[in-house]
């Protein structure tokens, strides 16, 4: 009895963290968890089949996001929620990663002795570099938009999934 009735409590927390009471809280929370680099929470507050983000060890490209909501509008289950965000643009983190991709190979000494070894080190190299290059973007300036973004209540509110300019517009493309 106490088993399925932790079980059962455990469950409910699970599902209450993954949605919200209000469209802005809802949107709030996915935002955070972005910035935070909570990729599997982030994704818990999109509704099944949409948007997914996945870990990236080493990852900046949200840290520095900033966000304010600017309005909402709430149509019985349905509801838009107009926010502005500055994050940094993925064509300068795409550049910058190659360049530090690339001054990393050219600094390489590579073990030819032992391959696997050279490899490794090889690979290991390039991860920095392009670690480097996406913490270089992400001190940037970077890019201000409004972005609308689409909720249904379904028990709470989660980001719809039909939401593909959403991901877009958080990369800054």
């Amino acid at each position: 009895m106490k088993k399925n009735f932790f079980a059962g409590l455990l469950s409910l927390a699970l599902v209450a963290c993954s949605t919200a009471s209000t469209p802005e809280n809802a949107v709030s929370n996915f935002l955070n968890h972005l910035q935070k680099g909570e990729f599997a929470a982030a994704n818990q507050m999109v509704e099944s089949g949409g948007i997914e983000f996945k870990d990236v060890k080493d990852s900046h490209i949200f840290e520095k996001m900033e966000y304010t909501i600017l309005s909402k509008e709430v149509q019985q289950d349905r509801a838009s929620v107009v926010v502005k965000i500055k994050s940094i643009a993925l064509a300068d983190v795409m550049m910058n990663s190659m360049d530090g991709m690339m001054d990393s190979m050219s600094d390489m000494d590579i073990n030819m002795d032992d391959p696997a070894e050279g490899m490794k080190e090889a690979l290991e190299q390039t991860r920095k570099g392009v670690s480097q290059g996406i913490q270089k973007a992400a001190s940037t300036e970077g890019r201000e938009d409004t972005l609308q973004v689409e909720l249904v209540n379904k028990g709470g509110w989660k980001i719809r999934a039909d939401n593909a300019p959403l991901a877009l517009k958080l990369v800054g493309l």
